[in-house]
């Protein structure tokens, strides 16, 4: 409306709203589930829930305006607890999840027994006839999965630990098997601490739910999951099912992370005066070998705190215990762990004491570079360390020393033993050591002893480390594979994988999809589902485009592989979706273009791949407006959009902007925008008015209003003149300069309010209008919705 001071402009738009074609779309639901927990779901492809049964729930359904919607379970064919709707209207505006919608949310009494259901969503016109329906197959599970926390076990990394007391230190994996669910299946699992008295949850982490064994499975423990330095817990895992069902498994554990004051390098035997002497570093010492010993303090025993501290010593002297060995300066390797029954420990390597020798005092040997020398009859040779995975038969080792004025004894244990002598480095053994099936590891122990025809003379001995064998001829296997439409997921078990401190020796990392093209690809996920389980995921968008043949491989760090063919003559599809708007007809709709009525729109995809629609948002308008439409698929890759509420662009800056996107099968993803006018496909434009700017309706001189709107002849769908009362509702546009007075309700800019209107015994409308703002001057423009014309005749 244009105001002067004394007159009014009345710019209207009556809207006469026909029954739209539209579908309902379940966007999502609420409900407390029998974990007393307030859940939000949206639907997914396989949906599982445990809500209270036979107690409400809510669920959020999209639709055009001026429908109706009826809400039901199926279970066989038979319809549960049916709920039916009122219309639509424009004041049934949805916010759920980030997404405005026109719809309803609709209170669902849950079915009262667990099964497999579908939730239908049948759109109704007016008159109750069906015109759509949208569906989701519902799995209600309300049993938690079980197990015996009984089947709890422990392993340690390298040490010690055990399941009633454990540390992150030295922490191998924490393991639950035999886990069952009968109902939606077993979904995820984490690790859990709880307080030994209360039992109330204090921390969790994820851990590693393999399926394929139904077992849970942590293998390392992060230090901030403990509240505390050390204490009792009820400790384990919280098994989920796909439901959102879960029931704890837990042990009474002590668990401490706290550190320990290290043994602390004390003493050293004096055997002139038979007394022990503090050691300092680089002291002179006058024997060799010699008797040194270490320090704790009591306190830190186990045997002082009872539920924590080191385990064992040597002897007590008042407030401190004591560890003593004899050793042959300078020493080589050997070393003593300094352990607690959780598994904290201290690795003391007594090559940390450093002495001067006294005048005259022999040394015992110092170990080379290269202690061992290994040679095959094949003609390989290697070091200190061999690792085979095919047939190897060493027939000699090489065993080095530092040339010193005596004869050394050199000895491999289990293998033989040589002298090296007086001024030379190495000697060489002859062996018959063949490596051709299983796998393994040993370790030899290399010492070298002073000797003298060929004989220790009890003076010096040096380890010298070991020579360390490993093997391994067994190619892991392929327990499963599983292919959907945009990945493969591949479960690999290497049987030689230990959870102990030999983890590391027999592993299998990697793992290759093979492309026939020419192309091989490193898994986008890579899960260790238990001791030697792998889950590697590919997404099959990472291969070349074009047609090939796929298979899979994985090899073990000896070499050995396992290979299996996957798929031939897969087309990878590398393009994204093309979108594309056309009126029904096909013909394409420009940027800019003028639509008349949503239901001219036709939303085009194609794609070599199967491919849908993610969202449609309309955004702008002269309300600036922003809102989710929902789609109903006809086929073909067409789609058209159900009704939101949309004020008619009446002005050239009044545009709308669409924005879709999509994506096909292949994960592959497309976006188009496109602005247009939009004007409803039954707009009635009355053009401007004028009025006095007063907040009362004028009349002429035959008592009809000034200024009011007169609609022709209206008709229902069927053809009958309209009679009786009519639901209407009137929208003042946000941009307008006053409020405005209609059948008595004002409006005030960006509002909507229902109103009745009664049609002439000819099937006419008059509706009086006026500025509610006196003395005010400005432009308004309005909309009337009539959503379904009706008869009483």
């Amino acid at each position: 409306m244009n105001f002067s001071q004394h007159r009014n402009k009345l710019l209207a738009a009556a809207l006469l709203a026909l029954p739209h074609f539209a579908y309902a779309e379940i966007e999502g639901m609420t409900f407390t589930s029998v974990m007393q927990e307030q859940t939000t779901l949206t639907p997914t492809s396989a949906m599982a829930i445990n809500p209270v049964l036979a107690h409400s729930m809510n669920v959020y359904v999209s639709a055009g305006l001026d429908r109706k919607l009826k809400l039901y379970w199926l279970s066989n064919g038979v319809k549960l607890n049916e709920v039916n709707t009122g219309v639509i209207g424009v004041s049934d505006r949805i916010t759920f999840q980030g997404k405005d919608f026109y719809g309803k949310q609709i209170s669902i009494v849950a079915p009262n027994s667990q099964g497999n259901y579908t939730l239908q969503a049948d759109l109704l016109s007016v008159d109750g006839n069906v015109i759509g329906s949208w569906s989701i197959p519902v799995t209600i599970d309300t049993q938690a999965p079980t197990a015996n926390s009984s089947d709890l076990a422990f392993n340690y990394r390298s040490f010690g630990g055990t399941l009633a007391s454990y540390s992150p230190m030295d922490f191998g994996q924490l393991k639950l098997t035999g886990i069952q669910d009968t109902g939606a299946g077993l979904k995820n699992v984490l690790y859990i601490v709880k307080d030994d008295v209360s039992l109330s949850l204090i921390n969790s982490i994820n851990a590693q739910l393999d399926l394929d064994t139904s077992t849970a499975s942590l293998s390392s423990l992060p230090s901030e999951v403990l509240p505390s330095d050390r204490g009792w817990y009820q400790a384990g895992f919280r098994v989920f099912d796909a439901a959102g069902n879960y029931s704890d498994f837990t042990a009474r554990s002590f668990i401490e992370k706290a550190s320990y004051p290290l043994p602390v390098r004390s003493d050293i035997y004096d055997a002139s005066s038979a007394t022990w002497k503090p050691y300092t570093s680089w002291m002179t010492i006058y024997n060799n070998p010699i008797k040194v010993r270490y320090r704790r303090p009591y306190s830190e025993t186990l045997e002082a705190n009872g539920d924590y501290g080191w385990s064992s010593y040597g002897y007590r002297e008042g407030d401190f215990v004591y560890n003593e060995f004899t050793v042959s300066y300078p020493t080589v390797n050997p070393y003593w762990v300094a352990l607690t029954k959780s598994g904290i420990h201290s690795v003391n390597y007594l090559s940390d004491f450093k002495f001067t020798l006294g005048p005259g005092v022999d040394r015992s040997p110092t170990k080379q570079p290269d202690t061992v020398q290994w040679f095959s009859e094949e003609g390989g040779s290697g070091g200190e360390r061999i690792s085979v995975g095919k047939y190897t038969k060493v027939v000699r080792l090489r065993l080095n020393s530092e040339k010193m004025g005596y004869e050394q004894l050199a000895v491999v244990s289990g293998l033989g033993s040589c002298v090296i002598p007086i001024g030379e480095t190495y000697c060489d053994v002859t062996i018959n050591r063949v490596f051709e099936s299983g796998f393994g590891y040993t370790p030899y122990s290399y010492v070298v002893y002073s000797s003298v025809n060929g004989v220790s003379d009890g003076r010096f001995s040096a380890q010298f480390n070991y020579w360390y064998t490993y093997w391994d001829f067994i190619a892991p296997t392929i327990e499963s594979v599983n292919v959907t439409d945009d990945s493969i997921t591949v479960n690999v078990y290497d049987t030689n994988t230990t959870s102990d401190w030999r983890s590391g020796m027999w592993k299998t990392e990697v793992f290759r999809l093979q492309s026939s093209l020419g192309f091989a690809i490193s898994p986008d996920s890579w899960v260790i589902t238990g001791t030697g389980r792998h889950r590697v995921t590919f997404k099959l968008n990472r291969l070349p485009s074009g047609r090939q043949n796929i298979s899979f491989y994985a090899d073990d760090t000896y070499g050995n592989r396992v290979t299996q063919s996957i798929l031939s003559n897969y087309l990878n599809d590398t393009t994204p979706p093309v979108l594309r708007l056309q009126s029904p007809s096909g013909a394409q709709i420009t940027n800019g273009s003028t639509i008349n009525g949503l239901e001219s729109l036709r939303i085009s995809i194609t794609d070599d791949s199967e491919a849908n629609i993610n969202s449609v948002v309309l955004s702008g308008g002269a309300a600036k407006d922003s809102v989710y439409v929902s789609t109903n698929n006809l086929g073909d890759g067409i789609y058209d959009l159900n009704y939101p509420r949309l004020f008619p662009s009446l002005e050239a800056n009044e545009t709308y902007t669409i924005n879709i996107t999509a994506q096909d099968t292949a994960g592959n993803a497309s976006t188009l925008t496109s602005t247009f006018l939009y004007l409803p496909a039954n707009l009635l434009q009355v053009g401007q008015m004028t009025t006095l700017a007063v907040n009362k309706q004028l009349q002429n001189t035959q008592n009809d209003p000034i200024t009011s709107i007169k609609t022709g002849v209206l008709r229902t769908a069927e053809g009958q003149l309209a009679s009786g009362a009519q639901t209407a509702f009137i929208t003042l546009r946000s941009d307008a300069k006053i409020n405005v007075n209609i059948l008595g309700s004002v409006l005030q800019p960006g509002e909507t309010k229902q109103i009745t209107i009664i049609p002439s015994i000819t099937g006419e409308v008059v509706i009086p209008v006026y500025s509610a703002s006196p003395g005010v001057k400005g432009q308004a423009s309005f909309m009337i919705d009539i959503p379904q014309i009706t008869s009483t005749n």
